[in-house]
Formats: structure tokens, sequence, C-alpha cells
């Protein structure tokens, strides 16, 4: 396929009516760098999930090109329009086009400058914290992608790498692989449920897809340990991989998949989006992306909205400010109640702690916390106390906040919602007859109040507080009481 070829599939899918180009950036030759987004726009965007598909290494690994072009023709199908309804999704197949087109090279994944926008000159390609590029004038490609992410902000990145240009004309073949932990990844996977849907589906066509989580069986490890047990732990790359900006931005979650048959692309493609059609309930209708942090699964921070555009703001907001909000939980649970808080920076533990040291906090009973001074307080103590909790522990995976604190944080303007899982399974039947967020009763509902849902897994209390509620707020002390009607 020359670059001209290229171009021309890509106009003529924009004919259909359900195809948009865009042209976030140039490579050095002035080639354009294409994003094609395929949707139904008739549907408002905040009604509808977006996901990115990059060839950040097309150039060389060219079956990553075709899997993409394929895709781009499946989703033009009468028979996807129930998809476009639901999905935005934006496909650059080509992020490096001199790789690709202009050198003639099997296997070059550098621009003409000599930079490859996969690897991000392994991790130098960007200044820390604030993620700006160290070189844009030479990463121009790279560039257009970071721009791609930031006006789209999606749900799901799916990285496509493959084989070189003579995969399927000399009988080459490859192991294909899908994965949300390759080697070139230091997050753990999450959304294995997701991850599973997608290698069936491509199971059903041509193809075999290698399932790396499985078989590899390791975990990750800091790199002083991978140095004293070097095939006993994670042998990944410890550098920040370009993918890796949409996930620490907007939580997005990174797939990469090696793809040999162009028909794997498709297929795991639609494998995530029939499984999103019909999730489980504890998902409440979102992909699994809005779980932002966690105490080790009492209270849950997660994004806030009933549309997957307000999510994706809410979501952005909170993957920016994890660093700063601390949760707690009484450490003794007792059926039929709950009793977890959530602070924000030093000014929200201040508000829960009072005079208590934060590193002496785990040594008092939670009723001799002050909670914060907001009306209906004395009704939470008391509860404390009927729940006879023994203290409330903070839980951070950053532990320094013992000394130096957690620093300022501004109230959540997007709202937020808080999701605490109920340790009684499923076939159980509950009711809640109380749910109480600092000291103020909450009435069911799905914007601004709470629901009770019977996941797959258990039940789960979700408290939705809209940024009306959340402004001002510093800490959210949550105290609720369920009944097991049978």
């Amino acid at each position: 396929m020359t670059f001209e070829e290229y171009e021309k599939l890509l106009h003529k899918a924009t004919a259909t009516g359900y195809a948009k180009l865009d042209i976030p950036g140039k490579s050095l030759e002035n080639d354009p760098v294409y994003a094609l987004t395929v949707t139904d726009f008739n549907v408002p965007e905040d009604e509808k999930f977006n996901i990115l598909i990059a060839g950040l290494h097309v150039g060389g690994e060219r079956s990553a090109l075709l899997a993409a072009m394929d895709t781009i023709e499946f989703l033009l199908k009468k028979s996807s329009q129930k998809y476009l309804k639901k999905f935005a999704v934006t496909l650059m197949p080509s992020v490096n086009p001199y790789g690709c087109f202009r050198t003639g090279i099997d296997q070059y994944h550098k621009n003409s400058s000599g930079f490859d926008p996969y690897v991000g000159q392994w991790g130098k390609s960007f200044n820390y914290p604030d993620l700006t590029l160290t070189d844009p004038e030479h990463e121009v490609e790279l560039a257009a992608f970071l721009r791609t992410v930031d006006k789209i902000k999606p749900e799901i990145l799916l990285d496509w790498h493959g084989a070189n240009g003579r995969f399927g004309t000399d009988g080459e073949i490859m192991r294909e692989t899908l994965g949300a932990s390759l080697s070139n990844h230091f997050i753990m996977p999450w959304g294995t449920r997701l991850l599973a849907a997608m290698r069936k589906e491509v199971c059903k066509g041509n193809s075999a897809v290698f399932d790396l989580e499985e078989y590899m069986e390791r975990i990750p490890a800091p790199q002083e340990y991978r140095a004293m047990y070097p095939n006993q732990v994670r042998p990944s790359n410890a550098v920040f991989y370009p993918d890796l900006y949409a996930y620490i931005k907007y939580h997005t979650m990174p797939i990469v998949m090696e793809i040999g048959q162009p028909e794997t692309g498709w297929r795991a493609l639609k494998g995530l989006m029939d499984y999103a059609m019909k999730m489980p309930p504890e998902y409440r209708g979102s992909l699994p992306v809005d779980h932002i942090g966690t105490d080790f699964g009492n209270l849950v921070v997660a994004s806030y909205g009933t549309t997957p555009g307000m999510r994706r703001k809410s979501r952005a907001e909170l993957q920016n400010k994890v660093n700063n909000f601390m949760p707690f939980y009484a450490c003794s649970m007792y059926v039929g109640e709950l009793c977890v808080g959530l602070a924000l920076g030093d000014k929200g533990i201040k508000q829960m702690s009072g005079d208590i040291p934060v590193r002496e906090m785990q040594n008092h009973h939670a009723s001799e916390f002050p909670a914060g001074d907001f009306s209906g307080k004395e009704k939470i103590h008391s509860l404390m106390k009927n729940y006879q909790c023994t203290m409330l522990l903070p839980l951070l995976a950053n532990t320094s906040y013992k000394t130096d604190g957690m620093g300022d944080i501004e109230p959540f303007e997007n709202g937020v919602t808080l999701q605490l899982f109920i340790p009684i399974g499923h076939r159980r039947t509950l009711q809640m007859s109380e749910v109480m967020l600092n000291g103020e009763e909450l009435s069911p509902s799905v914007t601004d109040g709470y629901e009770l849902v019977c996941g797959s897994d258990g039940w789960h209390l979700f408290l939705n507080l809209p940024p009306e509620r959340t402004a001002g707020t510093f800490i959210y002390h949550i105290a609720a009481k369920y009944e097991i009607i049978k």
C-alpha cells in the first residue's frame, strides 16, 4: 500500500457520512498524520465511549496498518451501526508515515530525525511531571498522537503492533498477543473480563491470540528486586512509554496487541464493544476505567456521571488528584453496618482527625475523631460507637503522608461516586435502611443520592455526589445500615 492509496481509502470512508478525517499533525516531510473517527454523528458525543486505535509502530509493523484499514471497513458495515450509536472509534493507522511509506525498509520504526514514536526515546521524550515533549520540533508524529489523546480522552487505547510488509506473501507467521500488561507496561492489568471477551471473539476467526497474563504468571516489581530475582518477577521495561500518557492523564486503559492476521484487529474491537453492550451490573453501564482509588475493597473512589462524557470529565479530575486523597475505613465490620470515610488533602485530614497526629490515628477509637464540623456530627459519632469500630486506618500506596502530609487539594469540581462493597453474596436480598453522608440522610438517586446494586460479585452501595454537593467539601464520612431480607 502506498501513501497515496492509504489517503484515498481514508477519504473514501468519509463519504459514508459515518466518518470524519482529522489531521492532528504532520510528519517532518509534511505528510499528514491522519486520525479517522467513525461513529454515528447524530448521537451526542457525551453519550458515547471513546476508543482510540493507534499504530505507533507503523512505521514498520504494517500488519497493524492493514488491521486498522480492515477495522474501518468493518465499522462502516450496516451491521455495525448499532455500535456507532454507543462508540466513537478514532483510528490512527499510521502514526509514522515516513517509516511506513517513504523508506522502503521493512521494520523501520523511526522518523527521519531518528525518533521512534512508540518508545519515546525510552522515556526521555517527556518532561516530568507535566508530560510535555522534550523535543517537539523533531517528534512531530508523537505530538500528533498526544494531541489526539488530549482531544478525545479515550476510555480505551488499543495500541496495535504487528509484522512487517512481507506478512502473508512468503509464509511468514507470527504469535499474536492481546493483553493489558505486555512487556512494555509496568502497570498491572485490569478489566480482565473485558480482555477475555476480546480474546474469545478473536478466536472465532482464523487466528488465535496468546494470553500473556495467563502464561507469564509474574508480578511486576521495582528495579532493585528485578536485579535480585531477574526471572521471578515481571521483566518489564521500567521506562515511560508514550501510550502510558493517556493512562496518567485520563486513566485510559491501554491494551497492547501484536497482530498478524488483519481480521484480529476488528474482531478484538468487536469483542470489546459486544462486552460493553451488556456489561456486569456493577459497572452501571460504564467501561471498567472509572475506579480511580481504593482502600483494597471497602471504599472505591470512582468517576461521577450518568453519561460517558460526564464520567470522562470526572475521571480526568480524579486521576489528577489521586495522590492527594486518603480513604479511611473502620477495621471492624459488622453485618448490616458500614462506616467509612475519605479525606482530601491536609485540610481534609485535619477536619477528620482534629488534633490527633496522622501517624497516631490508627491507635485511636473511631469515635475519638471529630469527623469534621457539620450538622449531624453527633449522630455520626453515635453510629460509630454503635459499630464498635476499634480504629480508622489510613491506607495509601505512598506512605510519605506520615511525615510530609498530603498537600493541598481543591474540592472535587465534577462530582464523585463513592462505591462501597458489601460482603454479602448476590444470592441474598438486601435493602438499605439508612445511608448518611456527613450526617445528612441520602435518598435513592442515580444523580444525587445512593444506589444499591446486586452485582455479579456481590452487593455494592454507590453514593452519587454531584458537583453542587462536592463543592467546598474536604471530608466524606459515610455511615449506613442495611437489612438482609432473605
